[in-house]
């Protein structure tokens, strides 16, 4: 079987447009999966999020502070149900109890990467940034093909992360409209343990030139 019906646009197309899950084609196409993940992003932007310091996981029974469950923008405060402990507790029982279907998956995923080189950073990039390969070339181009804060080359893994305003989408996943530039992994890493905080970067400069 070479064609697949999308199941939103209702097109027949080629494999080729539709991206692999788990080493299985998604049911809807490219062009349906990407204005679909748009207009998701931006109905969560325009949804307001209530912010908990505390959280009762109703797994544990245990009131934990909000550091200690996962974000999830999908939900009304933010946060996944479960604790982080409990969530990583119930993967480990589902790997145990399917482990021969959690193997065969992941030899899939395996495979689908090595015949689609690039393929990983492709789909992070749309995902998390909404931005395509070319949109993110483009965008090192105009800085010069170096990082925007030390004009130095990508170190780490060997590649620019994508930075983006974090008060207007905390996390990781970026609306595409607060990206702020390209890094290397030790300017974004600086810039995450300051929490993008300016005040603490302006006292850092001050306390290297002897000031403090």
């Amino acid at each position: 079987m070479n064609e697949l019906t999308c199941s939103r646009c209702g097109e027949t197309k080629p494999l080729t447009d539709f991206y692999l899950d788990r080493g299985r084609p998604r049911k809807d196409c490219k062009p349906c999966r990407g204005a679909y993940i748009s207009a998701r992003r931006k109905s969560l932007a325009t949804t307001d999020v209530v912010t908990l310091t505390e959280k009762a996981c109703p797994r544990c029974r245990q009131t934990l502070p909000a550091e200690n469950f996962c974000k999830a923008r999908h939900r009304p405060d933010g946060l996944q149900a479960w604790c982080r402990l409990c969530q990583q507790d119930q993967r480990k029982v589902t790997r145990s109890e399917n482990l021969e279907q959690y193997r065969v998956t992941e030899t899939r995923g395996r495979q689908a990467r090595r015949a689609r080189p690039g393929a990983i950073r492709t789909e992070n990039l749309r995902d998390r940034y909404g931005l395509t390969i070319e949109q993110f070339e483009k965008r090192l181009e105009a800085q010069g093909g170096v990082c925007a804060i030390c004009s130095g080359g990508p170190n780490g893994h060997g590649r620019f992360h994508v930075d983006h305003d974090h008060r207007c989408c905390p996390g990781k996943r970026s609306c595409g409209t607060c990206i702020r530039g390209l890094l290397c992994s030790s300017c974004n890493w600086l810039l995450g343990q300051a929490r993008d905080d300016v005040a603490v970067l302006r006292r850092a400069i001050q306390y290297l030139d002897g000031a403090l």
